[in-house]
């Protein structure tokens, strides 16, 4: 990295992002793990669970729309800073709440901090990163990953009653990750980048493939354990695949970046795999490994997007606040179209369905402008 991404507080920035992302990782996955011993807690029915994960996904959308699409008129380190800040006390508020109002309130303040948090990295990765982008994205993001398997993991450890404090430990380590916001201080835009192109004929094929990728990776994520116990799986085995499949997730984006170069290749060829994968696993026999393998081909995808369309625009916190929008989008429609046409008499239709939305998501690759070289 060049300029004033050698400055040691960047530096220092950008190996905070990486405790950072592990705390938004655990806590968003640990939020779901929760919900039992929470809505046990405050005396709440089942369904009330489900209001935490969609205010706290709310939250993150609000951040991500108000960070990300409006003109900017807070500095970009200020205001990660400052959604860091509602993270670490979205989380502590969660973990010391005497009341169901204020863990909802809570639950929402830290879905803002961990919507803005997400946009503001991945757009200091992208444009701070330059030819080391694909590599550093997917390295920040696996570490996501990690923390996404390590928080119901932790949860599973703790006694029900207990369970709130993870969230304090989450909050904290959140705290310990401040000087991330460092690594939002850079220029506003890449030389190179194309400006002369309309913006529509740039960001359309983006918002095509981001909005069809989240029914793969959301799709398999929400479907796979109840296709698979269609198959003749018990519950526990079909969960166990599950978590297998977002293992490959994580442990995809350390590896693939390694070894492939250049990122509409390393988008094409694994959007072609794990579409190939998901469509293997209408064999039952085959369902469980195929969806492994479409973990581990689906892991580099997002964050490799993200780079390659940092490359292209001016605008890069702009352009990625609706790329994640729209992938925020298909992670709340797709699912709902799958459930909508599947069913247990015919279980094949749910991967065959994911696969199509592959099919998209690869065409979508193939319309996208070529990345400009750094």
């Amino acid at each position: 990295m060049t300029g004033v991404r050698e400055l040691p507080g960047v530096r220092l920035g950008s190996a905070a992002a990486f405790p950072l992302f592990l705390a938004l990782g655990a806590a968003t996955a640990g939020l779901g793990a929760a919900l039992p011993a929470v809505t046990e807690r405050f005396a709440r029915t089942g369904d009330s669970g489900g209001l935490l994960v969609s205010v706290y996904n709310a939250g993150a959308l609000l951040a991500i729309v108000g960070c990300g699409v409006r003109k900017r008129s807070v500095a970009p380190r200020r205001e990660l800073a400052v959604v860091i800040g509602l993270f670490a006390a979205g989380c502590a508020g969660a973990g010391f709440a005497p009341s169901w109002p204020v863990l909802l309130i809570s639950i929402t303040v830290a879905g803002c901090g961990y919507g803005g948090a997400v946009l503001h990295v991945n757009t200091a990765f992208a444009r701070g990163s330059r030819h080391r982008a694909v590599l550093m994205l997917n390295l920040v993001n696996a570490t996501f990953g990690i923390g996404a398997v390590a928080g119901p993991f932790v949860v599973g450890l703790i006694p029900g009653p207990d369970v709130p404090a993870v969230f304090l430990g989450v909050g904290a380590l959140a705290l310990l990750s401040f000087p991330a916001y460092r690594c939002a201080d850079g220029p506003a835009g890449e030389p190179g980048a194309r400006e002369g192109k309309p913006a529509f004929a740039v960001l359309a094929p983006f918002l095509a493939l981001a909005f069809c990728y989240a029914g793969l990776e959301t799709g398999i994520g929400a479907w796979a354990a109840t296709h698979l116990t269609w198959t003749g799986l018990t519950p526990a085995a079909a969960a166990q695949w599950v978590s297998l499949y977002w293992l490959g997730i994580t442990a995809g984006r350390f590896v693939v970046p390694l070894f492939a170069r250049g990122p509409r290749r390393i988008v094409g060829w694994c959007l072609l795999a794990a579409t190939a994968a998901t469509a293997v696993a209408a064999v039952p026999a085959a369902a469980p490994y195929a969806y492994a393998v479409a973990g581990f081909a689906l892991a580099a995808v997002f964050p490799t997007v993200i780079a390659w369309l940092a490359t292209l625009v001016t605008t890069v916190r702009q352009a990625n606040a609706m790329l994640l929008v729209a992938e925020m989008a298909g992670s709340v429609t797709h699912p709902l179209a799958i459930g909508w046409l599947a069913g247990a008499s015919r279980p094949a239709t749910v991967p065959l369905a994911i696969a199509c939305l592959g099919v998209l998501a690869l065409a979508a690759s193939r319309w996208a402008p070529r990345p400009v070289p750094a």
